[in-house]
């Protein structure tokens, strides 16, 4: 499948070198006319030229399927099946993943969940200022953050909330006026002036409605203590009822955020039970099929979700993985697939290994769909209809075949690709429309990480950090590359390229 993909990026090349050395020549008048006759010997020529490598790619592509027929691999009928079979795939996904709410599904995060809780919420009690998650990537820090933040208990306690992401590229001032628009400034009118407002103001205020209120200001995925430094100068909580809650995977910038007033709390592993538990809700406890198909998945799939060693995230994505698959059949390739997996690819860390199967499993189109999200920043809130049209503007989109009553527009066809990684656990959901629609999505940071390595093996994205504290000179290999991302300079979308 990886080789097929490269093939297509390579011919999409090779039209597009056409498409500007020959297309650009063309149009219409007199002297358009004239001049077309000092072209048409260099046309035949990069007509030649193009026919003879789109020759090339039709017979590494005859070779490489004689190759996998006698390794006995088919493809899925939807890869050349044409539009009709695409339609018909679509709407049986909506049938299969109709009851699969990955968003919703938590197991194993009750007890941490109440302690927390606790420990924002219980002034007698406890006195804590700061109150840090910590952990390894894929524990789940930032689900139990977004329960704590909804959590009734908390949402009665505190008369503001904030919630803003950090990141490794942090922007300290990105970050001052996120938290001082989501507390107190709906408005767009309100969030202009805020926007104006010098450092020292922006502070200042930020400290005087922190003292004044009481509001509890999420910081998620904080990863140094130089960052925390710069922020805690802002958040004066001596004297106040205010309280902060980070989540961070390095314990020991936890330890030094507030030593004397400040909780660190700690995520685990899932235990078998647990892991099992999770997998199941995912995968096979909304399926229709009779109790002993069900009772023959259950046996298979206990010990492929041991290989996940009780990491949520690993868990949840195979859950994904699986939750698309009809059969027992199907069930035990996957099976066979993770062992195969951690056979050929014993370097990689089983995060890495169940995130490499899953991409995989997914269709080219979808393999380039979700390579696009490699774009966006580190814990970037992507509107889906901006997606989505940058998906339709890049070709990315199949054309769908109307046929009867059943239309199906590129926006409906985007939407639907969006919905198969949300469900396949590859993409997470942020905002719902009103509509039960999915108005932002993002991505993990461990899946972005697998996403943009990816996307550079590929060739189909380079990306670009800047670091404005840095003199580290920067190098791009333009002209080897397709698409160029630039990111780091700021949170705003308008850096993409």
């Amino acid at each position: 499948m990886r080789g097929k993909m490269k093939e297509r990026v390579y011919a999409e090349d090779i039209i597009e070198s056409y498409a500007l050395k020959v297309g650009s020549r063309q149009g219409g008048g007199i002297q358009n006319v004239l001049k077309r006759f000092g072209f048409i010997l260099g046309e035949a020529k990069a007509i030649d030229q193009t026919s003879s490598k789109i020759g090339e790619i039709t017979k590494r592509i005859s070779t490489l399927n004689l190759h996998l027929q006698n390794y006995g691999i088919k493809f899925d009928s939807m890869e050349g099946g044409g539009p009709s079979s695409l339609s018909e795939k679509i709407r049986e996904q909506r049938q299969t993943y109709a009851h699969v709410q990955p968003d919703r599904v938590v197991v194993g995060l009750e007890d941490n969940l109440k302690e927390v809780v606790a420990c924002l919420t219980e002034e007698v009690k406890y006195k804590y200022r700061v109150v840090s998650i910590c952990g390894m990537g894929g524990l789940g820090k930032t689900t139990l953050a977004r329960k704590v933040y909804h959590h009734p208990k908390v949402k009665s306690h505190f008369e503001f909330r904030a919630w803003v992401y950090i990141s490794q590229q942090c922007q300290i001032r990105d970050v001052w006026e996120g938290v001082m628009i989501k507390l107190i400034s709906p408005f767009e009118t309100e969030r202009d002036k805020i926007r104006k407002m010098t450092d020292a103001e922006l502070t200042k205020e930020l400290c005087e409605i922190l003292r004044r209120n009481k509001c509890l200001v999420v910081l998620d995925d904080i990863w140094k203590v130089e960052n925390w430094n710069r922020l805690s100068a802002t958040f004066q909580l001596n004297d106040t009822n205010s309280r902060i809650l980070l989540t961070s995977r390095k314990v020991d910038m936890a330890l030094q955020v507030d030593p004397r007033r400040g909780h660190l709390h700690e995520l685990k592993l899932l235990n078998d039970e647990n892991s099992w538990e999770l997998l199941q809700n995912i995968a096979i406890s909304w399926r229709s099929e009779d109790s002993k198909i069900k009772e023959e998945m259950s046996f298979l799939v206990k010990e492929t979700v041991s290989y996940c060693k009780g990491l949520p995230l690993a868990v949840i994505v195979l859950g994904g993985l699986l939750a698309t698959k009809q059969t027992l059949e199907e069930w035990k390739q996957v099976h066979r697939n993770v062992k195969s997996y951690l056979h050929q690819q014993k370097d990689l860390g089983i995060i890495s290994m169940v995130l490499a199967l899953s991409y995989d499993d997914l269709r080219s189109h979808l393999k380039l769909c979700f390579l696009y999200l490699g774009h966006f920043p580190e814990d970037f809130e992507i509107r889906t209809k901006e997606l989505i049209q940058m998906w339709m503007a890049e070709g990315l989109i199949l054309q769908m075949q109307h046929t009867g009553s059943n239309k199906e527009t590129l926006e409906d066809v985007g939407e639907q690709y969006l919905k198969e990684l949300v469900q396949r656990c590859m993409v997470q959901v942020g905002q719902k429309s009103s509509f039960a629609g999915i108005k932002t999505c993002r991505l993990h940071d461990l899946m972005r990480d697998f996403c943009v390595v990816k996307a550079k093996s590929e060739n189909f994205l380079h990306i670009i950090n800047i670091n404005h504290e840095s003199n580290e000179k920067i190098e791009t290999p333009i002209g080897e590359v397709r698409r160029v991302a630039i990111s780091g300079g700021s949170s705003d979308p308008s850096n993409l390229c």
